[in-house]
């Protein structure tokens, strides 16, 4: 080695990264429209597969006694597995039901996303029960309720804000004895 021979440096074969970190931000962006491009048609892909499956079958007529029935033995059902919140989401959901389909309006977004986890089991139940293969479900919030639970006051400061609002003659009733109010 001492006489001039040139050591040579091994090879080095790197790994391909799974993912492509963007060199530039213009780049970056392309990609992230790229995937964003995928999503949407995946989920428009989604919304046409469901809504081929299921139409609207006009010589199918449901019972709405033996419908109601049998919504009440799964909610029995649902409350012996201790899931009485949805138990009670199911109840109080306001349903109507035309030919083979069936739309439940609930108050909130949280038993909506509790529901469309339990929806396969419910229609499995109702389909062998009622001996129709194609009957769906839509769930959707009902906007009317949920506007109302959210201007409940919670705090004193909250509900004297809204008694204020509500009577305002509160507020000059204060001013003139000059008092404060200490919430704890």
């Amino acid at each position: 080695m001492t006489n001039g021979a040139v050591k040579s440096k091994p090879e080095r074969h790197l790994k391909k990264s799974e993912f492509d970190i963007p060199s530039n931000l213009n780049e970056a962006q392309s990609q992230y429209e790229q995937i964003q491009k995928r999503k949407s048609a995946q989920q428009v892909n989604q919304v046409e597969e469901a809504a081929a499956v299921y139409q609207l079958n006009q010589q199918i007529t449901i019972d709405q006694q033996r419908f109601e029935q049998l919504i009440n033995s799964y909610t029995d059902s649902l409350k012996q597995q201790n899931k009485m919140n949805l138990a009670s989401g199911l109840q109080q959901g306001k349903s109507t039901l035309k030919h083979n389909h069936w739309t439940l309006r609930l108050s909130n977004e949280v038993m909506k996303g509790m529901l469309e986890r339990e929806k396969e089991g419910l229609l499995i139940f109702l389909r062998e029960k009622l001996q129709i293969p194609d009957l769906y479900l839509t769930v959707e919030v009902d906007e009317s309720e949920q506007s109302v639970n959210e201007r409940k006051p919670y705090t004193n400061e909250e509900k004297l804000k809204e008694m204020s609002i509500k009577n305002p003659s509160l507020k000059k009733l204060q001013k003139i004895f000059k008092t404060r109010i200490i919430y704890r």
